[in-house]
This record gives C-alpha cells, structure tokens and sequence, in this order.
C-alpha cells in the first residue's frame, strides 16, 4: 500500500461518525464501573481497618496485663495473639501479630512498661480484582502500659453511683489514692462527697466522673477500668471445712460468763459470736476461718485483738461482721506465712461469697494494719467510727463513709505494707 492510500484511509476513518458515539460509551462504562468497584473495595478496607483496630486495642491489652504479671515475652505475644483472635482475626486466616516492648516509636518510645502490638490483615479485593487488583495488606497498630497507682481504696463495682462515697459530716484523711472502676457520671458520679464530707487524698481516679471535696488531690476522670489488685491472691485454705466452734446459741463473751478469751491458730467458725462489755477476746495468730452459720459482732467496751492474723470468710459465709458503737479492735495481718497467715493480708472474703455484710458503726474504735479484700461485698464505716491508727488498703465491691466517721491511714508508716508493691493500672495510650 502506498502512502497517499495509507493517508486516505485515515481520513475516512477520522470523518466516520456512525458507531463512534458507541465506542466512547462503551470505554466509559468500563471506566465508571472500574472507579466504583474501587470505591466499593475501599469502604470495605476502611471498615476492616476500624474492626482490625479492635482487634489490635485487645491484643495490647492483653499482652501489658501478662507484662505486670512477670509473664515472658513468648507468654504476652500469646495472650496478644489470643485476644486478637476473639476479635476475628486469626493466625489461620493469615492474620500477623507482632509485639514490641518497648513500642517502636511514640511518646512512650523506650518505656519498659508498654507493649505495641501490630496487626496485619489480607485484604481481598472484592469487585475492583475484576480490573486485576489483588487487594493488599490492612494494618492497626496499638500501645498499652502498666503504670503503678499509689492506691489504697479501690471499688471494684463497675456501674454504681457512689461506689466510694463520703456523707454526713466523714472526715477520711489517707496518703494514698482512691480508685473507682465504676462508670457512672454526672448527677450520680462514681465517687462523691457531701453534706461536709471530706475526702482528703492523694489521687482520685475513677472509669466514670466523680463530685466533691477531695483536698489537693489529682483527679482523674474517664480511666481505663483496673483488675482486681489482688486476683492472684489465692484463699488461706479450701474446702470442705470442719466446724471447731460450732453453731447453737450465742456465744456471749462477756465479763460475766465464762466462755474462752481466746481461740487458736486454725479455728473454723460456725457460731455467732458476740463480744460484749467487759469482753476481751483474743485471736492467736495465724487463720481463722468463718464459715456458714457463723458471725462476729463486737459491741459497746467489747474489744477484739487479733495480732499476725488472717480473718478468712469462706465461700459460703452467709453472716456479718459487725463493730457496733464502743467496741474496740486491734488487728494487724501477718508478715509472714509462718503460721498458715497471708502476708499483709488482714480480712481475705472468698472471690465466690455472694456478697456478705461488714460494717463498722458509730463510736467503734480502730487500729488496723494490713489489707482488707472483699471483692464482691460492701465496706461501710458509719455513725461516728474513728480510726486514728489505720494503716489499710481495702478493695471492695463499694466503699462508704457516713455520720461524722473519722478515718486516718497512713501507709507509708506500716510495718505490713510500706514495702508492699501497689497493684498497677492497665490502659491504652495509643
């Protein structure tokens, strides 16, 4: 074919208008549908983006609660791993998880205490493959740390409004802080004062927001929720248990009946003992066990004194424990496990009680030292209680002062607990 043809036959072609129209609709069709498959498959990324990020938020989580539990780094990536998991993410569907500790980069960049967990994730390409795109790789990335409070009250209840409440004229003065894993907000807070209540401490944290008079103490609103502090603790003993003091009626230890002043190491309560004027009963140290049936109640010029002792409320202690008006306790925890005790630890309720009754009401007297653990039951000082000589950290389900309570704690000055590790806080922080 010569030139001048070749030439012709394009101008022909360029002049032809029939079917041109076709063609054009036709290459812009495919283009449009091209671009939606696209925008389709990225909403979808996106989205897979915010659940992998879930994802990523629990494996941090998990893998800082194995750090402040002195597991290895193979046990954190596995619980990250696990965690991830639940999430729907799993090693099988190809999904990657990696642990950095310390996390790679970041405020928190060289800070021994944190964990970044990255997650990595196939992401198919669903309608834009028809164009020859295989999708790729979704990642998230997150950073949580352990950070140690220096706390000595801690609700563990996670909903109630005044899970740690101070009223009616409560004076609590304590050098440490007060915790509340509880949600509620504003007008039912998590931790309150009034009617001249005070809660003078050092830090004051709660997961929801709290209202009061707290001193000068740091608060802090809207905190990742804390493990029980003391879920590794394990009980003093374990069932069956065999009744050494056993039910019928009351025993009255008073100055005019002759019942014992003292019970030894080991003793399992299934009575309702009372301690009444003039009564002067001695726990020897070590364990004693109240077990179902069983109740103590220290009342006006009764006195308890329970030195090295672990007091142990079984899981079906179904009682209370009650120091009512002019009755007096002195009570310190072991310090060591020599008699059977839990170091540092005064009053130990079973994690399976349902929920028991302890109370300490008006003009009852104080000294104690150690920890108080009760985590599904409520602690309540009332009614003119006072203790000048208190060196305590309680965990309770809720914690209440009322009715001109007068409370004192100095940690730092115990014996027991001035070299006791506080439990730490686990939260995100990126």
């Amino acid at each position: 074919m010569n030139t001048s043809k070749f030439v012709r036959l394009l101008r022909d072609f360029d002049r032809a208008t029939q079917g041109s129209v076709l063609i054009y609709v036709a290459f812009g069709i495919t283009a449009l549908i091209g671009m939606a498959a696209l925008t389709v498959d990225v909403g979808l990324w996106y989205s897979s983006r915010r659940s992998l990020q879930s994802a990523a938020d629990a494996g941090a989580l998990a893998a800082v609660y194995a750090l402040s539990d002195g597991e290895d780094a193979s046990t954190q990536l596995s619980e990250a791993v696990a965690d991830v998991a639940k999430n729907g993410y799993t090693l099988a569907d190809g999904a990657t998880v990696d642990r950095y500790n310390p996390p790679r980069a970041g405020f928190y960049f060289s800070n021994n205490d944190a964990v970044e967990i990255e997650v990595t994730f196939p992401a198919s390409a669903m309608l834009s493959s028809v164009l020859g795109h295989s999708g790729g790789l979704v990642r998230a990335q997150a950073v949580a740390i352990s950070e140690e409070y220096n706390t000595c009250v801690y609700s563990l209840n996670d909903s109630a409004s005044g899970a740690i409440a101070a009223s009616g004229g409560a004076q609590v003065a304590m050098d440490c802080g007060i915790l509340s894993n509880s949600n509620a907000d504003a007008p039912n807070e998590a931790i309150q004062t009034n009617g001249g209540a005070v809660m003078d401490v050092t830090e004051v944290i709660t997961v929801g927001e709290s209202d009061g008079s707290f001193g000068s103490a740091t608060i802090t609103e809207n905190a990742q929720a804390s493990l029980d502090p003391f879920r590794h603790v394990n009980p003093p003993a374990s069932a069956p248990y065999s009744c050494t003091v056993s039910s019928g009626p009351p025993i009255r230890i008073q100055s005019t009946d002759p019942f014992p002043t003292s019970y030894p190491n080991g003793s399992v309560y299934c009575a309702d003992i009372r301690v009444n004027a003039g009564g002067d009963l001695t726990f020897e140290p070590g364990v004693h066990i109240f077990h179902a049936g069983s109740q103590l109640t220290v009342n006006a010029g009764g006195i308890v004194t329970a030195n090295g002792v672990t007091f142990y409320f079984t899981e079906d202690f179904d009682g209370n424990w009650n120091v009512n008006g002019g009755g007096a306790l002195v009570m310190t925890a072991p310090i060591d496990t020599s008699n059977g005790g839990i170091p540092g630890v005064l009053i130990y309720e079973h994690r399976d009680n349902p929920g028991a009754n302890y109370t300490i009401n008006g003009g009852a007297s104080l000294d104690l030292e150690g920890i108080i653990y009760l985590s599904n039951s409520d602690l309540t000082y009332s009614g003119g209680a006072v203790g000048s000589e208190n060196e305590t950290i309680i965990v309770a389900d809720e914690v209440t002062f009322s009715g001109n309570t007068n409370i004192t704690a100095d940690i730092a000055s115990s014996a027991v607990l001035s070299t006791f590790d506080f439990p730490e806080n686990i939260r995100l922080v990126q």
